[in-house]
């Protein structure tokens, strides 16, 4: 796919340097959502490798590695689990291309990550401010200079949280979640269609996930201010709380030989397992309540 895009541009007279975008290359995140990955992960790894020298010394606006949190989300998994597993990936790509030969500041501008949003606002704000303050401190820990850390992110709100019943909730969600992922500081959302668990999206579902986007922007003004919950005590706080927890989590996982073997293993399954059968006790027992499912259902539907 690279190949065939990199040609496209060539033929439309586009020169490597004015490309922007990125090929969101993630074979550990394959690996992590399947089970398995076609060639073994080793020869997807120096795939990963090839083209990212190759972007880094090319088309410096084109970023080969995207590291996503959506196997994690879709398993249930908390914020913390999300923040470690994607920064213990982050620092897998990082040794891999490194031991290729880019340096270390290259390296970061080849890695952007993907984080699903879900229900819980404040957490989901804390989830990405923890997670862009860890990774600038990978980036120093490892002898770059600070800058090179900035973290860019997608976001994409979460296909766990929505309902098939009374689906029109699911507006209020994917709202809810498209704020917190600005908030956070991505710079990029995708917002899905409030239809989406239900089957193919119809024209209204399309039209009011676009436009979501849109009247946030234009009406919320929500790109004006760069960190709107800095300085917030509670938000602060927690996204102090999350740093730690996902901080202590990848230290383990380095201790016990990275994300590749934590996967390998069974660790990082059997953790997300645990954490999502909580969650489904809670939605079983109505502790964790579903407007429009387990709370204020409409019973004509």
């Amino acid at each position: 796919m690279a190949a065939g895009f990199l040609a496209v541009a060539a033929s439309r007279g586009v020169s490597p340097e004015a490309l922007r975008g990125g090929f969101a290359f993630d074979p550990i995140g394959l690996l992590a959502g399947e089970g398995r990955i076609q060639g073994g992960l080793r020869a997807r790894l120096a795939e990963l490798c090839d083209l990212a020298a190759w972007c880094a010394s090319n088309a410096p606006g084109l970023r080969a590695v995207d590291v996503s949190s959506d196997p994690y989300d879709r398993g249930g998994a908390s914020a913390v689990q999300e923040v470690a597993y994607s920064i213990a990936t982050g620092i897998e790509y990082l040794r891999q291309l490194t031991n290729a030969g880019l340096s270390i500041q290259q390296a970061a501008g080849q890695i952007g990550f993907s984080y699903a949003v879900s229900g819980d606002f404040f957490t989901q704000i804390a989830k990405l401010r923890a997670a862009r303050g860890l990774w600038a401190k990978v980036i120093v820990a490892a002898g770059s200079e600070q800058g090179a850390g900035a973290m860019p992110i997608h976001c994409r709100t979460s296909r766990f949280t929505m309902t098939k019943r009374d689906p029109w909730v699911n507006m209020l969600r994917v709202t809810a979640e498209c704020t917190a992922a600005v908030l956070g500081g991505a710079q990029s959302v995708a917002t899905l269609p409030f239809d989406a668990v239900i089957g193919p999206p119809n024209e209204l579902a399309q039209r009011v996930a676009r436009n979501t986007q849109l009247v946030l922007r234009d009406e919320s003004h929500l790109e004006a201010v760069a960190d709107p919950a800095g300085g917030s005590w509670f938000v602060e706080t927690l996204t102090d709380q999350l740093a730690r927890a996902a901080w202590a989590e990848v230290r383990a996982i380095e201790a016990a030989g990275g994300i590749v073997r934590a996967l390998g293993s069974g660790r990082v399954v059997d953790a997300i397992e645990e954490v999502a059968k909580l969650r489904q006790q809670a939605l079983a027992k109505r502790k964790a309540p579903i407007v429009g499912v387990s709370e204020f259902p409409n019973a004509a539907e």
